[in-house]
């Protein structure tokens, strides 16, 4: 719609495509709009405070031979998450209102032993107080936007670029080169980007499985310079076809029947022969028979 209601021609279509590389790269920075991850103990905060982080299993639940095969999150008090009630070493059996009690880990925390008995937690998730979301998602539904817009212009430009012809194979060859480029490998690349910031992985059978918690931060920097890297070349390979793109000439053939009918109207083309002489002569051979 955009390029019939400009007007648009080859060079024009590569301008707009250049045009909506840039905003769509200034939109993906979107990506580093996030909520910070959660104190986590074990994670992002020792199970004790002050503590380096020293991974999930610590002194106050070396002995319960807690598995991360299920994330059960619970939180306690202090708003400190652990990831099962196993791992903030809750003995106590949870209550109706879904809180477990006797928990080592907590009163380690809180460096309050004797009070084992009130260190209790709440299952899932604390509360989180980011808004971000709501900020994040209308920039990134622009963002993809502004990815399709890209789509009808350089299907255009290829079917004006070919011979009548031979637009239907070199669609085809364009469509297969974007699949083979794109969709074989993005998945296994995309995937390896992702599992390169799991924090903590499930583990079934002693094999690792899916990724229960990702790094919020190192998510959005790897996304950030995968999106940066693909717009730019794009952007280059459209700037490339904008710079050798020579709009191709009249055909040859109207201009030469053009030439002709011209100077025939005026007189200057090849003499013509004169049809009386020749019907003169026909008519001398059928009186002779």
């Amino acid at each position: 719609i955009i390029c019939k209601k400009m007007k648009l021609k080859v060079k024009g279509m590569l301008r707009l495509n250049v045009i909506v590389c840039i905003i769509a790269l200034l939109l993906d920075a979107v990506v580093w709009v996030r909520c910070d991850l959660e104190d986590i103990a074990g994670v992002t905060v020792g199970y004790n405070q002050g503590e380096d982080v020293d991974g999930l299993i610590s002194a106050c639940n070396n002995n319960c031979s807690c598995s991360t095969a299920l994330y059960e999150p619970v939180c306690s008090e202090h708003n400190v998450q652990y990831f099962s009630p196993c791992h903030a070493g809750c003995s106590g059996k949870a209550r109706d209102d879904g809180t477990y009690s006797n928990c080592s880990c907590v009163a380690a925390f809180n460096h309050s032993v004797s009070h084992l008995s009130q260190s209790t937690v709440r299952k899932g998730k604390c509360n989180s107080e980011c808004f971000k979301m709501y900020i994040f998602l209308p920039i990134l539904l622009l963002s993809i936007f502004f990815r399709f817009i890209e789509s009808p212009p350089s299907v255009a430009v290829t079917l004006r670029c070919i011979h009548d012809s031979q637009r239907t194979f070199a669609l085809g060859i364009q469509w297969f080169i974007a699949r083979l480029l794109g969709m074989v490998p993005g998945p296994i690349f995309f995937g390896a980007i992702i599992d390169g910031t799991c924090l903590v992985w499930q583990e079934k059978c002693k094999e690792r499985a899916s990724c229960w918690i990702y790094d919020n931060e190192a998510l959005s920097r790897n996304f950030f310079v995968i999106l940066v890297c693909v717009k730019t070349l794009a952007a280059i390979m459209f700037i490339l076809a904008y710079k050798f793109y020579n709009p191709p000439a009249d055909k040859l053939p109207n201009v030469s029947m053009t030439v002709k009918n011209h100077s025939t109207e005026n007189g200057t083309g090849p003499p013509r022969k004169d049809n009386s002489s020749v019907s003169d002569s026909v008519s001398e051979r059928t009186s002779t028979f």
